[in-house]
């Protein structure tokens, strides 16, 4: 696995006019953009917290460290957040089957009570 450990930034900037100051921060326990080697890591969306109320937001990042071929990326390893989860969709189902069961069920039931007493005419 190849992944980021350490990320640091230094930034001077003015956010009102004429009053420059200098920012800086260092997070060194990450484990950011992990992916095997020579596949590529892609996300939607990271934030990482960098300490004194600055976050880093990456979207939409595409990166990989070595084993660049032909100027393409490797095969590309999804972020959590990215990867498909199909546990809801499936939880649905199953509910949706067991309450189609129950109606067919209760259905039959009813229906079979309502002739045992009347003839039909």
């Amino acid at each position: 696995m190849v992944y980021v450990e350490t990320l640091e930034y230094k930034l001077d900037y003015a956010f009102i006019a004429g009053a420059l100051r200098k920012y800086s921060g260092k997070n060194e326990t990450l484990q950011l953009f992990a992916a095997a080697a020579g596949h590529s890591y892609s996300c939607k969306d990271v934030k990482v917290f960098m300490g004194q109320g600055v976050h880093l937001d990456f979207t939409k990042s595409r990166v990989q460290a070595y084993n660049i071929k032909n100027k393409n990326f490797g095969k590309t390893d999804l972020c959590k957040a990215d990867q498909p989860d199909y546990r809801v969709p499936i939880a649905v189902a199953i509910i949706l089957i067991l309450l189609i069961v129950i109606v067919v069920i209760a259905y039959c039931v009813s229906r079979k009570r309502r002739t045992n007493g009347y003839q039909s005419l």
